[in-house]
């Protein structure tokens, strides 16, 4: 179950990155150092970002097989006596794909709403000033 957390997490956290442009290349060896500095910070929030909401979905997930799943269902399904471990088990695993499945699902989400969410306001006006004299040379 450790294994497919941080892998859901590391999938998720690399998807961003790629889909969504968040990794900066230097263009000259003077901004190399700036942009070590960017990428890092960038990755440093995304991995809070993700796992802060990666704890918050497992909550709200075992609250509601807690309410939802009588334990004699489960019970059932699963051939054998229900304790609080087996919600836990559940509510981690579910975790794991919703995770999984919001890195797919934020390919679906536009670019600059993504850049809102992991850059400050100083980042996003230093990115679009960069970007201007591209589009206004090409």
């Amino acid at each position: 179950m450790s294994a497919a957390t941080v892998l859901s997490i590391v999938a998720m956290i690399l998807w961003l990155l790629v889909e969504h442009e968040l990794w900066e290349r230097p263009k000259s060896p003077e901004e190399r150092d700036r942009s070590v500095l960017y990428n890092t910070a960038t990755v440093v929030t995304l991995v809070i970002g993700v796992i802060v909401l990666h704890v918050a979905l497992f909550g709200l997930l075992l609250f509601t097989a807690c309410l939802t799943l009588p334990p004699e269902l489960l019970s059932r399904i699963l051939g054998h006596g229900v304790n609080f471990s087996d919600y836990l088990t559940l509510a981690w695993l579910l975790a794991s794909i919703a995770t999984i499945g919001g890195a797919l699902g934020s390919g679906l989400e536009d670019d600059a709403a993504v850049r809102e969410a992991a850059y400050g306001v100083r980042q996003r006006q230093r990115i679009e000033q960069t970007r201007q004299p591209s589009n206004e040379a090409g």
